[in-house]
């Protein structure tokens, strides 16, 4: 790809990044700041995210209704998103609207006021978030499978907290924490579309600029040493067993994050994966299962999920188990590896033509990794992946000391979920 990709640091450690996408329409801008989930205490869990609601509820120049009409109102789209290790906040608008979406994002970003009574309006919104996630067990089977995964550490609780939590957090708590988590030094500034790299650099010079360096903040680090929490099985009246089979795996920035971004395709990112044409298409078990993979800074996780027929649950999941010694004692071979590359390669490049996954991978690129992966360097590292990278990865992570596993469901009959771990 021939877009040009420049990076400018101020004084103040903030840095300006931008993708010149001429051929493009719109244009995305984004302002990254590193802090999450992990960056919390147990007692304030939820609150990063808690704060992002609140960044759309008032500043001193714009009401709610203003800062959302504004990008709306010229056919933009505004929007936000909290992970473990960074909060951002998005604009997407035609080019010509550029300095509208700017001036948004900056005045939420640095003149919110979080009035009581609208902190209290959007604690009774987040509440009802929580419920409806509760209310979803394709959803909340992952926020369980990660409490297994890193018990009794900030990666494994809910993002959005609980009741209890999101309750208690006071407005002089989320100043605090905005106070402390959100300075110069860990917040990037990244715009991808038909925009000129000056011309971003002019805009945040002036909201920015002058405001004083301020040092960022830590979290606890994760040391890999500790074995995955008790498994659970939370027993509730839904229409389906929804079932998680977890691995902790390797960190962002380890050699082998590669071979498991292909082993995931492998197994179940697609229709054409080993454990989608098992259990959806030749057995009819499932609507959905899938496999997913996610890093950190210094830890991951594999996730095998999918919701199951009640009284068919033991099939769907002697399947699953099958699969997975299938991957770790016989090399898959050179057409499905190629196969499997070239969908990755092939979703990462058509990601790479709209300007919000332009804006995203140099954002957070740059805020989690300090530098700006090479297209040429993730291709490479795809290609480079070997049938034997494949057999050994699954052979020394899908362990039974090292694999947890979450189900939610109403059955008529104890699942025995230590025993599938004990199987793998």
């Amino acid at each position: 790809m021939n877009n040009k990709i420049r990076v400018t640091e101020f004084s103040n450690g903030t840095r300006i990044v931008t993708t010149e996408m001429k051929h493009m329409h719109s244009v995305s801008m984004g302002i990254w700041v590193a802090t999450g989930g992990r960056y919390e205490t147990q007692g304030k869990s939820g609150i990063s995210h808690f704060l992002e609601h609140l960044l759309f509820k008032g500043t001193k120049n714009r009401t709610c209704r203003q800062i959302s009409e504004s990008i709306e109102g010229v056919g933009g789209v505004l929007n936000a998103y909290t992970s473990e290790e960074y909060t951002f906040y998005m604009a997407k608008v035609s080019n010509k609207y550029f300095c509208t979406a700017s001036e948004i994002l900056f005045d939420i970003y640095l003149n919110s006021v979080f009035e009581p009574k609208e902190i209290e309006r959007e604690r009774g919104v987040i509440k009802e978030e929580i419920n409806m996630y509760h209310d979803m067990p394709d959803q909340h089977i992952h926020d369980l499978i990660k409490s297994i995964i890193w018990a009794g550490h900030p990666l494994g609780r809910p993002l959005i907290g609980s009741v209890e939590t999101v309750s208690s957090i006071k407005r002089s708590d989320i100043l605090e924490y905005m106070n402390g988590n959100y300075t110069t030094a860990n917040t990037v500034i990244s715009v991808a579309g038909n925009i000129e790299h000056d011309t971003v650099v002019k805009e945040a010079e002036k909201w920015i600029m002058d405001i004083a360096r301020k040092r960022a903040p830590g979290f606890l680090g994760y040391d890999g040493k500790s074995r995955a929490g008790e498994n659970i099985f939370l027993n509730k009246k839904t229409e389906q067993l929804h079932l998680a089979l977890g691995v902790r795996t390797v960190e962002r920035g380890h050699k082998d994050k590669y071979a498991f971004n292909i082993l995931s395709v492998i197994l179940g990112e697609n229709m054409s994966s080993r454990l989608f044409q098992a259990i959806r298409e030749k057995h009819g078990l499932s609507y959905n299962i899938s496999s997913s993979v996610e890093y950190y800074k210094d830890s991951g996780c594999f996730i095998i999920s999918g919701g199951f027929d009640i009284k068919r649950v033991d099939r769907a999941v002697a399947l699953i188990i099958k699969e997975i010694k299938r991957i770790k004692s016989a090399k898959v071979s050179a057409k499905e590896l190629e196969r499997a590359k070239e969908y990755y390669i092939g979703q990462f490049m058509l990601a790479m033509e709209r300007t919000t996954a332009q804006m995203y991978r140099t954002g957070e690129s740059l805020v989690l990794m300090d530098r700006i992966i090479p297209y040429e360097e993730v291709i490479s590292s795809v290609q480079s992946v070997t049938a034997s990278d494949i057999r050994r990865i699954a052979a020394d992570y899908f362990t039974s000391a090292n694999i947890g596993v979450a189900a939610i469901g109403l059955l008529d009959r104890p699942l025995k979920i230590e025993e599938l771990a004990e199987k793998i």
